[in-house]
């Protein structure tokens, strides 16, 4: 059996397994019923040889073993996989694994097992009576109905993920660190002997504790109880029902604590009252020992204000407030996600909704002044014939008049000196330096995938990181004198971690957005310069997937949001001849509405009803544009956008029963900054790399700042 895998099929489903010598067994792997399997030493027949205990693990990996015994010479060694003890289901620095749907109905240690046992199966009965099991983790559903430490030690017991553990109860031997971790459960506890140095709550649940020992050290950390009694109640509670975790429950003969550590994370529940006194000394119900709460370990959970000392110091009392609550992280992220990708959104589609087609103002020019010239004559002759108009048609015919006038007249004016261009005929010659296509085209598309990542710090308690990446695809029409009217379709995936005091809110955002915009542009007669306005319509479909634990418990669910918007923005371009470039600067006004579905979170009883914020905006921007050679530009904008409302959006919520609203304060302030090294391709498409930072600042201690950084690839094509 040295250094090999090996399968337990004794035919009368009992085994005394041992190894030769100074050998051991690497793996043993049992899947099949068994009655019993004890590890120990013992003298060889007729030999001075003895089989040892010593195994590197053992694997259960079906059936019911119905006594698994390791004695005092026996020992599990160092659960190292070697050779093929991967492939049966071992995992490295595990020495003892029970697997699903595996059963061990007792067993009984005397020995050692030096790594880590992990329970995904059950043991209905485990039998600590001397040695070593180096480190217990319960877990993923796993399940040990009763363990009894008489003897021996423990240095850590964890329960995790699911995992149960229905009776512990230390009579003897040593418990350094026992962990009830978050999803772990642990029904009742008994101390009556040997030594149980920490007690971890860590988020899991605990039932009730009993015995006579003493706990030396209650050490916690997101441990939660529920108020759901008045407080004239709660605060005379003695033996209660634990099931309802109002209390850490300890019985009136329970054991000593001498010391608290950490803090608990106090709720209301429906039945509990606000603004009422808890007191402190009842948050462990027949406490004993040194070990006390005050006002430095006990918190209130999210959504919930605390008054401490209340009533001579004695206690404490809890109220509504949204805008510590779960929900409002939840609004408040989904809001400045919503907020960073709109903004980011518009600064990458700044260039698409700016000139994309070359004017051609001369050809439009000569066209109005033959269109002029057309119509006066046709107006002179309909007024000879038809003398009962001629004084309607004589008014227009002056009007027309003095527009053939003002249009000769700005055709007249700006001749270059050096070129003998007019104004209009040089903004045509730049506009073929700008804008890379050949001969005449009048559509263009895109496509254009960008990466984000974005920072947002709010209070100290509360820090949010987020990932996002997604494709932007448009199209655009030139309508000649009527402008360049677009449209185009975006869709983004975004996955944001929010660290909360309480805890983690993730959000998985799938979003949808669709808009069109138009731009049109205006000569000066006089200058190198245009003027120009665009506007655009936008919405969007919000999708997030939300999972966070709120007071032990996961939440996960997957509320709608959708927004709808407009802006509508003005500037003017001034063309740098010799330079071959322009500036552009530009202010405007942007709307946009949020709307987020209801939603509600069962472990806390808070309730939110559908929200609609509003975020009105006044934009500016300045953008310089340059051509280095015929088929390299770039490109630089840098710009600011200031929330209207930023402290008048608010969110409300019913907790328990209880009802209240608030400002939930967003950042007044958005400062953007745009690159852009564009590559003429082939005839008619161009190729460019882009970063956009949009950096956002709150100007107090609620309202949030922080970062958010994109990179895009656009690809254009004209035809």
């Amino acid at each position: 059996m040295s250094g090999a895998t090996t399968w337990v099929t004794a035919p009368n489903n009992s085994a005394l397994i041992s190894a030769v010598g100074n050998n051991w067994a690497e793996f043993v792997i049992v899947e099949q019923n068994m009655e019993s399997i004890t590890l120990k030493r013992q003298q060889r027949p007729n030999t001075i040889q003895y089989f040892t205990g010593r195994f590197g693990g053992f694997n259960f990996r079906s059936g019911t073993t119905q006594s698994f015994t390791i004695e005092q010479d026996g020992e599990l060694i160092s659960g190292f996989a070697g050779r093929g003890g991967l492939t049966q289901g071992f995992k490295s620095g595990a020495s003892l694994i029970v697997h699903p749907p595996a059963t061990i109905n007792t067993m009984t240690n005397s020995g050692t097992i030096r790594t880590k046992t992990l329970i995904y199966g059950t043991i209905n009965t485990l039998e600590q009576r001397g040695g070593l099991i180096n480190d217990l983790d319960i877990q993923n559903g796993g399940k040990i109905n009763t363990l009894n430490l008489s003897g021996g030690s423990i240095p850590t017991l964890s329960i995790s993920s699911r995992g149960t553990l229905n009776t512990l109860t230390i009579s003897g031997g040593s418990l350094v660190n026992l962990n009830i971790n978050a999803d772990g459960s642990l029904n009742t506890l008994t101390v009556s002997g040997g030594t149980f140095s920490n007690l971890n709550l860590n988020g899991g649940s605990l039932g009730h504790i009993n015995g006579s020992g003493t706990i030396q050290n209650l050490n916690l950390n997101n441990f939660s109880i529920r108020l759901a009694s008045t407080a004239s109640v709660w605060n005379d509670a003695k033996d209660t029902d634990y099931t309802k975790k109002e209390h850490l429950y300890v019985d009136s003969t329970g054991p000593t604590i001498t010391n608290i550590n950490g803090s608990v994370v106090v709720s209301l529940a429906q039945g509990g009252e606000r603004d009422k006194t808890y007191n402190y000394n009842s948050i462990v119900t027949n406490s004993k020992g040194n070990g006390k709460f005050n006002s430095r370990n006990v918190l209130a959970a999210p959504g919930l204000n605390i008054i401490h000392n209340r009533d001579g110091g004695t206690g404490f009392s809890l109220s509504p407030d949204v805008t510590t609550s779960y929900g409002a992280a939840i609004l408040k992220n989904i809001t400045l996600s919503f907020m960073r990708r709109a903004t980011m959104t518009q600064n990458i589609l700044d260039s698409m909704t700016t000139k994309s087609f070359r004017a051609n103002y001369k050809a439009e020019q000569d066209t109005e002044y033959k269109m002029l010239k057309d119509d006066m004559a046709r107006l002179t002759n309909r007024s000879s014939k038809y003398s009962k108009q001629q004084k309607r048609d004589q008014k227009q015919l002056d009007k027309m008049r003095d527009k053939l006038a003002k249009n000769t007249l700005r055709q007249s004016k700006g001749v270059n000196l050096t070129k003998g261009y007019n104004t209009y005929e040089l903004i045509d010659q730049l506009d073929r330096m700008f804008i890379s296509y050949e001969r005449e085209r009048n559509t263009r598309a895109f496509i254009l995938p960008y990466g984000a990542h974005s920072t947002t710090l709010g209070d100290s308690t509360s820090t949010t990181t987020e990932w996002a990446g997604g494709a932007i695809v448009g199209i655009q029409k030139n309508l000649q004198g009527k402008g360049v009217f677009g449209g185009y379709l975006g869709y983004e995936f975004s996955n944001l971690d929010n660290k909360l005091t309480a805890t983690n809110i993730n959000i998985q955002t799938n979003s949808l957005q669709v808009g069109a915009n138009l731009f049109k542009t205006y000569p000066f007669s006089s200058k190198p310069a245009e003027w120009y306005v665009k506007s655009s319509l936008h919405t969007s479909l919000e999708m997030p997937h939300l999972s966070f634990v709120a007071l032990g418990a996961t939440q996960d669910f997957k509320p709608l949001a959708y927004s709808l918007g407009a802006d509508v923005r003005g500037g003017i371009t001034h063309f740098f001849v010799r330079k071959n470039s322009y500036i552009s600067p530009e202010i405007g006004l942007s709307y946009d509405m949020l709307s987020l579905d209801g939603f509600r979170i069962e472990s806390t009883n808070e309730s939110y009803g559908r929200h609609f914020w509003h975020f009105p905006q006044l934009m500016a921007s300045v953008k310089y544009y340059k051509s280095w050679k015929n088929t390299f530009k770039t490109s630089v904008t840098i710009g600011a956008k200031y929330n209207i409302l930023h402290n008048l959006n608010k969110a409300s919520f019913s907790y328990a029963g209880n009802n209240d609203t608030a400002v939930i304060p967003l950042p007044p302030l958005y400062a953007n900054l745009d690159l852009s090294a564009i590559w003429v391709l082939q005839k008619n498409s161009e190729l460019s790399l882009n970063y956009t930072g949009v950096f956002f600042a709150g100007f107090s201690s609620q309202a949030s700042s922080g970062v958010s950084t994109a990179f895009s690839l656009r690809f254009a094509h004209w035809f």
